[in-house]
């Protein structure tokens, strides 16, 4: 009685998991297909993709073997504020592992707590030097926090620059930031990218969306290596228009969506594709004075 007792126990178990059984597979299945869509029906190939804290824990077995590898991989450092992403460190560390060409980027803010009473009291002169010293405070801020948090000797790829909306935003009044600190925007940018070319022998990329690099960073970084956020339009950008700047500027790399999805990565993912004959070694570290240098050095 009692073996018969577990066989019907048995039997209803069975019955009552198998339609959640169906459904795990059924999610299972649709997850692969949408994967599958979606990387088969991309308006361009996908050289790479940048990464934060946002990915969570990749599994880089996945990623570096699976049909869709990337051919190199950029890593936030830091965020709003000097905020260091809390997965720096293992995707760097990953990378090295797996053997991808890793660069790093960092957010550039603006209006930071780390200078604020120092822009508020010199700003409140009439004196040109403090301004100078103001701006140049924010530009170096962001240099030393760069250098003390990347380990040169695991860089292959130039440093980038990460400027955006966010980047003139206070998030305390929840407003953008009114003049005098987007006028000094463009300057504080200069600034920080003279000193990472000092610091790295050749001039750091300059990543942005199209609509606020045309309002904020044209035309003074014309002629850097520019890496364009856009992500309305499925059309290749032609060599002849480029993408449709009012100064004739050639981008070397187009992030053509922040919706990616690739095995091992468990939330969207920005990919980004060379343009304008631009490849790999286009954003190879490629002084040797500066390449593979330690950071105490």
């Amino acid at each position: 009685m009692r073996f018969l007792l577990i066989i019907l126990i048995a039997i209803l178990t069975s019955a009552l998991n198998a339609p959640f059984a169906k459904r795990h597979h059924r999610v299972h299945s649709a997850h692969k297909v949408v994967h599958h869509h979606i990387m088969h029906h991309l308006p361009v190939p996908m050289d790479g993709i940048d990464i934060s804290r946002h990915q969570k824990e990749i599994k880089w077995g996945q990623l570096m073997n699976g049909e869709h590898r990337p051919k190199f991989v950029y890593a936030r450092c830091m965020g709003l504020d000097l905020r260091h992403d809390v997965r720096y460190d293992s995707y760097v560390d990953s990378a090295q592992q797996y053997e991808v060409p890793l660069g790093t980027y960092l957010f550039y803010t603006n209006y930071n707590k780390h200078f604020l009473e120092l822009e508020e009291d010199t700003l409140s002169t009439d004196s040109m030097q403090g301004k100078v010293r103001t701006v140049s405070g924010s530009a170096l801020i962001h240099y030393l926090e760069f250098k003390e948090r990347v380990d040169k000797k695991k860089q292959k790829l130039l440093p980038v620059i990460d400027v955006e909306e966010q980047s003139v935003f206070d998030f305390a009044e929840d407003r953008h930031m009114e003049r005098p600190y987007d006028k000094y925007l463009k300057f504080n940018v200069f600034i920080l990218a003279c000193l990472l070319r000092a610091e790295y022998g050749e001039r750091p990329i300059i990543y942005s969306n199209q609509n606020f690099y045309s309002r904020f960073l044209a035309p003074t970084f014309d002629d850097y290596p520019l890496w364009i956020a856009r992500y309305r339009t499925l059309h290749v950008p032609s060599p002849k228009s480029d993408l449709p700047f009012p100064y004739a500027v050639k981008p070397i790399m187009w992030q053509f969506t922040d919706r990616g999805l690739l095995r091992g990565i468990p939330h969207y993912v920005d990919m980004d594709h060379f343009v304008n004959d631009a490849t790999l070694e286009t954003i190879k570290i490629k002084d040797k004075r500066y390449k593979n240098v330690s950071p105490s050095s």
